[in-house]
């Protein structure tokens, strides 16, 4: 037992006195030898112990490691203050200033102490250290606890700085004044860099910048607001990756100018490694041009789609200036350069920005109604989406919660005041009309006297119908109720407002009446209707007509192969002259088309030549054609001298050509005419061998024709 006092209501233990304890002691509490049960209690003693380490052994100068902390202590403590101090393989400290800078803020220096640091108030289980500037070589750190025999000794290694380049990924970026404008940083061997930014002229704009690559991805994108930069503030840059930083050093050079901005212009760049401001490693240079503003366009889109984000909402809207009641609108505005300062959270009239609802329809009395954007935003019945990257932006209105009513029409206009914009010399202003329709969802198709729809007997009856109501919400529900049972189906509506669906009714009698209940969102409407007898396909069907004509020893054929059908359709037509097939091709024909083929089959002998024609290898035709090329015998040809031949000046035996009962031949009788058709007449009534004077002249005048129809 040990006796101890009281000072000032307190007792101290010397370490002296606790340093042999261990495990639980009791504390006895005597006023005026009577003991305060109350004020008693029990103790425990153990000895803390703590262990660091680092995650790795070894480090490259210019990283970073990471030292762990734990309290292995069977009472280990929440909170201590640690003392940390290092030295080299000769035994050498490192200086308090340098382990400062190791562990930067987490640790301060300490009065008369040269060679360690005292890091106040530990609760964390590491400690982050950054080796820039140590030296190669290995280290010793001691972390002890400042009020107990606590400590611990860890080891590593600090290698040499690898060779570290910082290069930018472009030699040109381009910007809008106005707008944002990004450019990437890369790194080779290291993790910070110092990015100085100027104009061309280096007249009017400077700003300096730190970037580190907190994602280990070996590059930072640094996101530049064109309209903020140079007005002293650190909001004109940012990481584009949440990971990576980037600190604005200096970002005030406009500040002396009156509301100055950053012009179009071009802006040069440095980078530089970390800690360095001389001999860059790499230049680049970023264009800034003058913003503009272009149309103002209208879409629609339903209610449910115009929840989604601006992605979605732009997938499912539909260009068009009409909305069905209900509806949502989506006005889309060209322009750039004002994505730096544009407010979309209230659109309150930055740098003179202005967008105004009005309705074309003026009152007999007052003045027509009209309602600004930012005031829209306030009432919860418009918001707005940026897309800088695109250069627009898209201002969503609900219909239904706006001032705009069935049966009116508004005009939307978009301006920008010149006065009050530092971008724009003469005021702009672009707009466009929107006007609101009662919903309307209606089947259309064939109704009969009593206007019930009448819909085929099939397997695949089509159910069809319209809306002005926008795409991108609830498809077309169709019930079909039946005396005794109900069928259900369903349809997209298409960007156009039509829907259709297919129902199998093949199972039901013509003439069974049904009802059909058909439902888009929260519309509903009822229709009568009836199976009726199904209309036969439509089918394609063909036709082939040829004509083969003789010139000599030269057999020309010619087919044409017409679709007289209502549908389109594929067909072979073949032509087979003497045995061989002269033509055959695969026709493919629209319905009411045609196709023209033409072969000829030359240096015949003379002699008969049989044909075929067929479609899809059924024979449509045949027929056969003579080839007769040798020159008729003299002995054999009429002699003009012929006494017995009519002679021209003899009345008695000239025919009168007014007498129809005279026996001598006339050039017009068709008895007198070789027939083309008659293949066994080898001569004419004259005794002239082959062809006839009139044939010959028939096939004269047929191969003119058919050279003729060649030209066209």
């Amino acid at each position: 037992m040990t006796t101890l006092r009281v000072s000032d209501e307190s007792v101290t233990l010397s370490s002296a006195l606790t340093e042999d304890l261990d495990g639980p002691y009791y504390l006895e509490v005597e006023y005026d030898d009577t003991t305060a049960d109350e004020d008693s209690s029990t103790m425990w003693f153990s000895e803390q112990v703590i262990e660091v380490d680092w995650d790795s052994e070894e480090v490259n100068a210019g990283s970073s490691a990471t030292l762990s902390y734990d309290d292995v202590s069977d009472q280990p403590r929440d909170e201590v203050d640690l003392y940390v101090s290092a030295e080299d393989a000769d035994g050498d400290a490192v200086s308090a200033e340098d382990l400062n800078a190791t562990f930067g803020d987490a640790a301060d220096t300490m009065e008369d102490v040269d060679d360690a640091v005292v890091i106040e108030g530990h609760t964390a289980d590491e400690l982050d250290a950054d080796f820039t500037g140590w030296a190669e070589g290995d280290y010793t750190f001691t972390v002890s606890v400042s009020d107990t025999t606590a400590e611990d000794t860890a080891e590593i290694s600090v290698g040499e700085a690898p060779d570290f380049a910082t290069s930018f990924s472009a030699d040109n970026y381009d910007g809008i004044t106005g707008d944002y404008v990004e450019f990437t940083v890369e790194f080779d061997g290291g993790d910070s860099a110092n990015v100085t930014i100027f104009d061309d002229s280096e007249e009017y704009y400077e700003a300096n910048l730190t970037v580190e690559d907190g994602s280990g991805d070996g590059e930072v994108t640094v996101r530049m607001n064109t309209y903020l930069a140079g007005q002293g503030g650190t909001d004109a840059f940012e990481a584009v990756d949440e990971d990576d930083t980037v600190t604005v050093e200096d970002d005030n050079s406009l500040e002396e100018y009156d509301d100055a901005r950053l012009p179009a212009d071009i802006l040069e760049m440095h980078v530089f490694p970390d800690g360095e401001t001389e001999d860059e490693d790499d230049i680049a240079f970023i264009t800034l041009e003058a913003g503009s503003v272009g149309d103002l366009n209208t879409y629609v889109v339903s209610e449910p789609a115009a929840d989604d984000d601006l992605e979605d909402i732009l997938e499912n809207a539909l260009e068009r200036n009409n909305v069905a009641e209900g509806d949502h609108l989506v006005f889309e505005v060209e322009a750039t350069g004002l994505y730096g300062y544009l407010d979309a959270d209230d659109f309150d009239d930055d740098e003179g920005l202005e967008m105004i609802f009005q309705d074309t329809e003026e009152p007999r009395f007052g003045s027509a109604d009209s309602v600004n954007l930012s005031d829209a935003i306030s009432a919860e019945w418009a918001e707005v989406h940026t897309d800088a990257d695109s250069g627009a932006f898209y201002v969503v209105v609900d219909q239904e919660a706006s001032n705009a009513s069935v049966d009116q029409t508004w005009d939307v206009t978009f301006s920008i005041d010149a006065d009050e914009n530092v971008y724009h010399d003469e005021d702009v202003e672009v707009s466009d009309t929107f006007s609101v329709e009662e919903r309307s969802v209606e089947l259309v198709g064939d109704f009969d006297e009593d206007d019930r729809l009448q819909l085929t007997h099939s397997d695949e009856a089509v159910i069809e119908g319209e809306t002005n109501i926008a795409p991108g919400g609830d498809n077309a529900e169709f019930r079909l109720r039946f005396a005794e049972s109900v069928a259900r189906t369903s349809a997209d509506v298409n960007d156009d407002g039509s829907f259709a669906a297919t129902v199998d009714l093949s199972d039901r009698a013509v003439g069974d009446e049904f009802e059909i209940r058909t439902t888009l969102g929260d519309d509903r409407i009822y229709n009568d209707a009836v199976v009726v007898d199904a209309e036969p396909e439509p089918e394609a069907q063909f036709e082939a007509t040829h004509d083969v004509t003789v010139d000599e020893d030269t057999a020309n054929i010619d087919v044409e192969v017409s679709n007289t059908g209502d549908a389109d359709g594929e067909t072979t037509v073949e032509f087979v002259f003497d045995g061989e097939s002269v033509i055959d091709e695969e026709v493919s024909l629209e319905a009411g088309a045609s196709e023209a083929f033409s072969e000829a089959v030359a240096d015949l002998e003379d002699g008969t030549y049989d044909w075929t024609l067929s479609l899809d290898g059924e024979e449509l035709d045949s027929g056969s054609v003579d080839v007769e090329t040798e020159a008729p015998d003299d002995d054999e040809a009429p002699d003009d001298d012929d006494d017995e031949a009519p002679d021209d000046d003899d009345d008695d035996a000239a025919p009168d050509d007014d007498d129809d009962d005279d026996a001598a031949p006339d050039d017009d009788d068709d008895d007198d005419v070789v027939d083309d058709d008659d293949d066994d007449d080898e001569t004419d009534d004259d005794g002239q061998p082959g062809f006839g004077v009139a044939v010959a002249l028939a096939a004269l005048l047929g191969a003119a024709m058919l050279a003729l129809r060649r030209q066209d």
